[in-house]
């Protein structure tokens, strides 16, 4: 891992390197040319800022090294680039980080270890900026009572979403934020609707999952997905909802009448009934969840 880290960690500064050598030596041929034509009006001190400009990033003043003379009235400009300097640089500097700290009883691997804890607080901000996992923006709220209850709402997502993405290395180690949020966007449960087998009658009804990858498979097993999917065959989509690994069901009906309610109440046994009034266009509702055990 630490060999991994170390060498992207290269690749990205040799990369960054190359980029601002090619610019600063096609701006230097194209100084020198111009140096070499008659009649240039050039001074010294320009002439140097002006390449002082175009070495200023990091090692490039250690690979390229230039002469300035003034020959028959004119400047001429030799340069030339420097590869011992660039082995030296591979060897010895590139891929490389010194870190300073006051926590003078650490280990190295704890500090290395501290210093690589904070590519996940990191993460954490380029997904709230820029990624497709719980943006903060765009905010319709316009007093700070309403941002600071957004803002909390958002860092209980986070950490909701970070305690997700911990469990799912059990079921898939190595998956990543957006990679974990990809293979639960595609675990879909479809309602299939058949004709009816009479002329009249309702249209048929069954649901299914849709077919899953491995990952998502074992996603599915670990975050206990299963248990939420509920299974419907026949003419219409049942009120009653019994859980996989349980005898009780479970039931939600929702009433409407211009009668008094409460007699309705007599014909549930249930071990469990939560009753909500509600009025709606002048017409009292009633919402009853139950649960039973056979």
């Amino acid at each position: 891992m630490r060999g991994e880290v170390f060498g992207a960690f290269c690749r990205e500064q040799l990369h960054s390197l190359t980029t601002t050598l090619s610019k600063a030596l096609q701006s230097m041929r194209r100084l020198a040319v111009e140096l070499a034509k008659p009649g240039g009006r050039f001074t010294e001190a320009g002439i140097r800022h002006k390449i002082a400009r175009w070495l200023a990033g990091a090692f490039v003043s250690e690979l390229v090294h230039y002469q300035l003379e003034k020959r028959e009235g004119g400047w001429h400009l030799q340069f030339d680039f420097d590869n011992s300097a660039l082995e030296r640089l591979l060897t010895h500097r590139l891929g490389r980080t010194t870190l300073l700290t006051n926590r003078m009883d650490w280990t190295a691997e704890q500090i290395v270890a501290g210093y690589s804890g904070q590519q996940h607080i990191e993460r954490v901000f380029r997904g709230l900026k820029d990624g497709d996992w719980l943006g903060w923006g765009p905010m319709y709220h316009w007093t700070d009572s309403k941002d600071s209850r957004a803002c909390v709402l958002q860092h209980a997502g986070i950490s909701l979403l970070q305690y997700i993405h911990k469990k799912a290395q059990a079921a898939w180690a190595g998956l990543s934020m957006e990679q974990l949020l990809e293979e639960l966007r595609q675990i879909q449960q479809f309602t299939l609707l058949y004709p009816p087998q009479g002329e009249k009658g309702p249209n048929r009804v069954a649901t299914v999952l849709s077919k899953q990858t491995l990952p998502q498979q074992c996603l599915a097993k670990e975050l206990g997905l299963i248990r939420c999917v509920v299974p419907q065959v026949g003419n219409t989509l049942s009120p009653f909802r019994r859980p996989p690994d349980s005898d009780v069901y479970h039931c939600r009906l929702c009433l409407s009448s211009k009668l008094p309610l409460a007699p309705l109440l007599a014909g549930v046994h249930s071990t469990c009934v939560r009753v909500r009034t509600l009025r709606k266009r002048r017409r009292p509702y009633l919402c009853m969840h139950a649960s039973s055990g056979l």
